[in-house]
């Protein structure tokens, strides 16, 4: 049964009521408050004015619908009845007119035919149910495809329809639901779903502390207005918040005091989770996990008052747990945390023995996460010295009975402010005692007299206490005889008293000398004294004081340095005294001991001085006979030290020590390590292939002694026979399957032969020749080794069965070779510039001729001088690193480059005389560009390779007075440009046989090929050596190291060059030889001028007589741009040759 249409139309009016309001959600709703039947379904709102998130807020009720604006789609099941209604609305006196002060009808429109898809939500989130709604005009077989899958009925999918509205809804939208979705019908209508993810951005996890301030956690997103968001938490301490938004953040503010957090359950943590809730079912949510922390109560507990030399305990201990780390501080520095231990909330600090630097207010400072905590604690240490700094006298001396003998007891003055002095034996105690200052030490004096039992002698101890503990000095032993006898010694002036023979005693070295301490061994027999001194520097011995103290300081790293620098500025003031006193080095090498085992990150300038007080003590071999075993120690000393070297780009210890020298660079994991030594007339070197260390950087250092070699022990009947060295590297990073080192050490002894690579074993203290390999070069041991530590080459006198001489031929031929060659080109080049100095005018008569000659004396000039420093260079390879050897390297570096270039600048000319035949420059500006060229450049490249290189003690090799080939590659600023020059004037003697096989203008072309190939033969063997071709061989070498043919053909081309030039230039030069016969008789022409004019006369007419012969030349340096076509003719105005008309 329909309903009256005066029903419908009364309903309809509501329903625009409602909507105005905002109160419509969904159209469940709608169809209750206007059912639909086969001729009138209202099946769409479709909003306009606001977006669909402001709806929703109308929604909830969180806006006004003030101004609100909708389309309202009608379906009919013919045209007629939306036609009916659309004339009713317009009707003023029927809906229109009651509704007027509620809504405004703005339009109706009537539309036939329409079909429609549209999707609800049209934005939907993954977890959303969606619902697809497709509208035709008239009712019609539909179904529903899914990207051309066919959809039916199920759990996922619901497909309905009333009258001509066909719904598909889709329930808990996934990423697969995503695509085409096209219903069935008349035109197919199809629409893309488009499904997003529900993105919450919340706050980080964070430690609350609870004292009551306020913490804001917060959930962000941009579809925020879509959800409703509720907060949950969970956890020990479920502190609840206030919930509370803004335009795109959920904000939950926590508070949390003191009362809420239990101490046992600080640290713990608490989950507070945001759980976002879309309307159409989506839903997400994120976990913020808060720590609450309980500010701690920490309290300190232990001594207040403490003596040196004793132990301090202290306990810090807090109320909460979850403590997660400690620390400590006095006077507001630091404490190493080697002196406490930690654990569950309690900490002890423990100092053993305590010295003055452990007096103040200590500070324990206890954190949860960041979150500190802390307490102090003033300490006061009364003053206490070791037993070590107490000195006494006398020590075991004789009295006679019923004489005052003087008890004297001298400790630090920094000690003694709250001490007090007896002196105590088994049977008498002296408290009675006065008291004198001497410098930095304060005595106490009390005199004794025995008067009885005088057979037994007495031993008294100095007792130094303070109001906790005391310490007692070694014995003081008193013996007493008559002083009678014949059988005695005299007294030695006033430290040494009258004794009885036969007894010894022990006297302060101080009595004898104020700057020493010790004790020196006096015996008495037959009436004459002897002496055994023990005793040591005073500033050492403090120092040794010093150093102990500090290593029991808080932070004993930190004033290392500075101990270290006057430990070395001592050791240099008083190097003769430490260097030749045992009981010095002993306690330097204790000293240095300590400083090795509390340095870290030690500074490239602090290592400097700690080598330079090793170069001390390793200087006099002789003092350490009798401390041989200390060599060990010191050696350990030394590397422990070296592996704490930080910042190190490239570093070299002070030149000036002879007896040891350290090196340390920093390497990437693809370079090797190459370094060399020379010390005392002594050289070795270590080598670390690419790929020795497994880590991504290093730093190597290398510390090589010259004197050890005398001081440590040998062993296997052999004889250590060269430099000791040894090599770290920090951290340890070696790549054990691809690690090797080598190490060479020339021979300090040559007769010694059969050699053992050895290193120092520390765990037997004695050397250990297991996984080391040597072989033998002319003077050079190679060591061959797979691990790291001090190595030397030990040698035995040599074996009948192994040959005497182990030189390599090859080596030897290089050598002879070399010297016989430098020594003919210095003769050579000499002559050749005596000679040019002699024909010099006859031989520059043209601009070509001059800028040839220019060209050939400055090549002679340049490889003279450079060939001079190179043999100095050669006698001072014994001291590579001294400023000597650099500058002589420089010298050299710098006039073989300006060889080179005076050779390119040769080659030029020739190239430019060729090639421009018609193109002419002035002398001047010739001569202008060749200097330029010739000696600017090499100034150029020397200055900046010396810039670069010097300030990293790069420039030279380290082990020879020239270039550096490993680190700083220097040798590269020689290589490159010699290289590009002798490839530049290759191409221009190609340049310059291409021109001599080419016919020129009116050549005839059956000259004989003979005759052109005597030609170019005579040119090259100018050429080649006056453009510096032969170090073409320069490069097999460089390719091929290990080929010796390659090497010997390269130092006899280069050796000999001087004579080369001589030959080529010089004396294969028609014009030169005619000057030189000219000027030789120039004296003889002059004693017969007669004879001369008559002679000279003659040729004139025999001249005039007949006619000159057809010149035929080809000159390939034509002056004034033309070739002279005319034969080679020696002439009095042209003295060249064919042969060298190359050049002329």
């Amino acid at each position: 049964m329909t309903r009256p249409a005066s029903m419908k139309h009364l309903l309809f009016g509501f329903l625009l009521v409602q909507m105005s309001k905002g109160l419509m959600a969904v159209e469940e709703e709608e169809e209750q408050l206007l059912p639909s039947d086969e001729q009138f379904y209202i099946h769409q709102v479709y909003r306009t004015g606001y977006n669909e998130q402001e709806y929703l807020r109308r929604q909830r009720r969180d806006i006004p619908a003030e101004n609100y604006m909708a389309v309202l789609e009608i379906s009919f099941a013919n045209a007629s009845l939306g036609v009916s209604l659309k004339n009713n609305l317009n009707d003023p006196r029927t809906l229109k007119e009651a509704l007027s002060s509620i809504v405004t009808i703005t339009g109706i429109q009537v539309t036939e035919n329409l079909s429609n898809i549209t999707v609800n939500p049209a934005n939907p989130f993954f977890g959303d149910t969606v619902m697809i709604q497709c509208q035709f005009s008239n009712t019609t077989d539909v179904s529903w495809r899914h990207n051309f899958k066919t959809l039916t009925n199920g759990i996922k999918y619901s497909i309905s329809n009333t009258s001509v509205l066909y719904t598909l809804t889709i329930k808990d939208l996934t990423s697969e639901d995503a695509g085409n979705y096209t219903c069935t019908g008349p035109d197919n209508p199809t629409t893309s779903l488009q499904i997003k993810p529900v993105l919450i951005n919340p706050s980080s996890n964070i430690p609350v502390v609870c004292d009551g301030t306020a913490t804001n956690l917060t959930c962000c997103s941009n579809d925020l207005a879509l959800f409703n968001v509720t907060w949950t938490r969970a956890g020990q301490i479920p502190i609840p918040g206030m919930q509370s938004k803004d335009s795109a953040c959920s904000i939950y503010t926590i508070q949390a005091n003191p009362s809420q957090c239990p101490s046992e359950k600080s640290g713990s943590n608490t989950n507070y989770t945001c759980t976002f809730q879309g309307i159409y079912g989506a839903t997400s949510y994120k976990v913020i996990q808060v720590t609450y922390l309980k500010p701690a109560t920490v309290t300190i507990s232990g001594n207040e008052l403490v003596s040196a030399q004793s132990s301090l305990s202290l306990t810090c201990k807090s109320d909460v747990p979850n403590i997660d780390r400690v620390t400590w501080s006095i006077n507001d520095k630091a404490i190493g945390n080697d002196k406490y231990i930690s654990n569950n909330g309690v900490s002890t600090l423990t100092v053993t023995p305590v010295t003055m630097d452990w007096a103040g207010t200590y500070l324990c400072i206890m954190y949860q996460q960041n979150l500190p905590s802390k307490d102090s604690h003033a300490v006061r240490v009364l003053t206490l010295p070791t037993q070590q700094a107490i000195q006494v006298d006398p020590v075991n001396t004789y009295q006679i009975c019923n004489k005052i003998q003087i008890l004297n007891c001298c400790i630090p003055l920094d000690s003694s402010a709250d001490c007090s002095v007896k002196f105590v034996s088994s049977t008498t105690e002296l408290s009675d005692v006065s008291s004198e200052t001497y410098g930095n030490l304060k005595c106490f004096l009390r005199e004794y007299k025995k008067t009885t039992d005088c057979e037994q002698p007495i031993v008294f101890k100095c007792v130094i206490s303070n109001s906790i503990t005391f310490v007692r000095s070694l014995d003081m032993t008193i013996n007493y005889w008559s002083g009678t006898g014949n059988s005695k010694c005299k007294a030695l002036e006033t430290y040494v008293p009258e004794s009885p023979s036969g007894v010894t005693l022990l006297i302060p070295c101080q009595n004898k000398d104020p700057t020493l301490t010790g004790n020196i061994t006096y015996s008495c027999n037959n009436g004459d004294w002897t002496s055994q001194e023990n005793c040591t520097s005073v500033v050492v011995f403090n120092q040794f004081l010093e150093v102990q103290n500090l290593a029991n300081a808080p932070k004993p790293e930190k004033l290392m340095p500075a101990f270290i620098e006057s430990l070395s500025n001592n050791s240099v003031t008083n190097k003769e005294t430490i260097s030749s006193s045992a009981s010095n080095i002993n306690m330097i090498v204790d000293i240095l001991t300590v400083v090795s085992d509390n340095s870290k990150n030690v500074q490239p300038e602090t290592m400097d001085k700690f080598i330079t007080t090793v170069n001390t003590i390793v200087d006099n071999t002789q003092a350490w006979t009798t401390i041989k075993d200390k060599s060990s120690q010191l050696l350990q000393s030394v590397e422990n030290f070296a592996r704490s070297l930080t910042n190190v780009t490239s570093f070299t210890s002070n030149q000036t020590n002879t007896n040891i020298q350290l090196k340390g660079q920093t390497l990437n994991a693809s370079e090797s390590y190459n370094e060399t030594f020379q010390l005392s007339g002594l050289s070795g070197g270590v080598l670390l292939g690419e790929g020795f260390l497994s880590g991504n950087s290093c730093t190597v250092v290398s510390i090589a002694y010259s004197t050890l070699k005398d001081i440590l022990p040998s062993a296997f009947n052999k004889t250590i026979n060269g430099l000791v060295i040894s090599t770290k590297v920090i951290p340890e990073t070696k790549n054990s399957d691809n690690f090797n080192v080598s190490l060479t050490f020339s021979n300090s002894n040559t007769s010694l032969a059969d050699p053992d690579c050895v290193y120092w074993d520390f765990s037997i203290n004695s050397w250990n020749k297991e996984n080391c390999s040597a072989s033998v070069i002319g003077n050079t041991t190679v060591c061959s080794c797979n691990h790291l530590t001090s190595f030397a080459v030990l040698m035995g006198a040599h074996d009948a069965t192994i040959p005497s001489n182990t030189t390599d031929p090859a080596q030897a031929a290089l050598d002879m070779i070399t010297y016989i060659g430098l020594g003919t080109s210095l003769a050579c080049l000499f002559i050749t510039l005596v000679i040019e100095a002699i024909v010099w005018r006859s031989v520059i008569k043209n601009k070509t001729s001059y800028l040839r000659h220019v060209c050939l004396v400055n090549i002679a000039v340049s490889l003279l001088v450079g060939d001079i420093f190179f043999i100095i260079g050669a006698s001072l390879e014994k001291t590579p690193d001294s400023p000597a050897c650099t500058a002589v390297a420089f010298l050299s570096f710098y006039f073989y480059l300006a060889l080179f270039f005076w050779m390119l600048t040769t080659g030029l000319i020739l190239f430019y005389r060729l090639v421009y035949i018609l193109h002419d420059m002035s002398r001047k500006i010739m001569m202008i560009i060749a200097f330029s060229v010739g000696y600017g450049c090499p100034a150029l490249i020397a200055i900046i390779t010396v810039a670069s290189t010097a300030p990293k003690q790069g420039f030279t090799s380290g082990k020879y007075c020239w270039l550096d080939y490993n680190t700083t590659k220097s040798f590269l600023a020689f290589v490159v440009p010699v290289l590009t020059i002798v490839f530049v004037n290759s191409i221009i003697l190609f340049v310059v046989i291409y021109k001599l096989l080419r016919p020129t203008i009116g050549e005839r072309q059956s000259k004989d090929e003979k005759k052109i190939l005597i030609q170019i033969t005579k040119s090259l063997a100018v050429l080649i050596p006056l453009l510096g071709l032969t170090w073409v061989f320069g490069l097999l070498v460089v390719s091929d190291p290990t080929n010796r043919a390659f090497e010997i053909i390269f130092t006899i081309f280069n050796s000999f060059q001087g004579l080369f030039i001589l030959i080529s230039t010089v004396l294969l030069d028609q014009k030169v030889r005619l000057a030189m016969r000219n000027t030789l008789s120039w004296t003889t022409q002059k004693t017969k001028s007669t004879s001369a004019l008559t002679s000279t006369s003659h040729s004139q007419e025999s001249q005039r007589k007949f006619p000159k012969r057809k010149r035929f030349r080809r000159n390939l340096f034509p002056t004034k741009g033309f070739f002279d076509l005319s034969e080679s003719q020696i002439s009095s105005h042209d003295y060249s040759t064919g042969s060298y008309n190359v050049l002329t």
